[in-house]
């Protein structure tokens, strides 16, 4: 068993059985609180950014290409750190990344007047415990085990203890429209 940032891919379902989702990473807004930007829209005509080659850069130079507009700016960095010192230090003005990362980056205080502004236009990543094909017992076990989390109220507990809810609640782990 293995309990790991996993995305449950098809490609990866070949060689290893996938739990339930267990976790959501959702892709956030987080941008300086003086920018004006409030969502994915109201990022037109500014300067933002993120690591070069990142799944999230990739999501926002789409965003920013969409608008079409030349004062949009899209900037690259070498890592994330890099990202939140340009954000820092005002040479952009917001960022795509993940809740867990934003909520840890405002609560160090190490750049004051950021926030998190709402949920960035990229489908939504679910991690899956994984097991070996052939544990169907345990696997079954596992489900079992991560349903009550979300039933008893233990997995929004622990999201906000470990995440936060700046970001929002704890997102669901269900597919709309494919399992409930």
């Amino acid at each position: 068993m293995g309990i790991a940032v996993a995305s449950d891919t098809l490609e990866r379902a070949r060689t290893i059985g996938f739990s339930i989702p267990y976790f959501v990473f959702k892709t956030i807004i987080l941008a300086r609180e003086d920018s004006g930007i409030a969502s994915a829209e109201t990022m037109k005509g500014h300067a933002v950014g993120g690591p070069a080659g990142a799944y999230e850069t990739l999501a926002l130079e789409k965003t920013v290409h969409g608008f079409g507009d030349p004062g949009s700016k899209i900037l690259t960095f070498q890592s994330q750190s890099d990202t939140f010192l340009a954000l820092g230090e005002k040479k952009i003005d917001a960022t795509y990344t993940t809740p867990v990362i934003a909520t840890n980056l405002i609560r160090s205080g190490k750049y004051p007047g950021l926030k998190i502004v709402g949920d960035a236009p990229v489908a939504p990543d679910y991690c899956a415990f994984l097991i070996a094909r052939q544990e169907q017992g345990l696997l079954n076990y596992v489900n079992l085990f991560l349903n009550r989390q979300v039933r008893s109220g233990r997995y929004a507990e622990l999201y906000a203890k470990w995440v936060g809810t700046e970001g929002g609640p704890a997102p669901s782990l269900t597919v709309p429209g494919t399992y409930r």
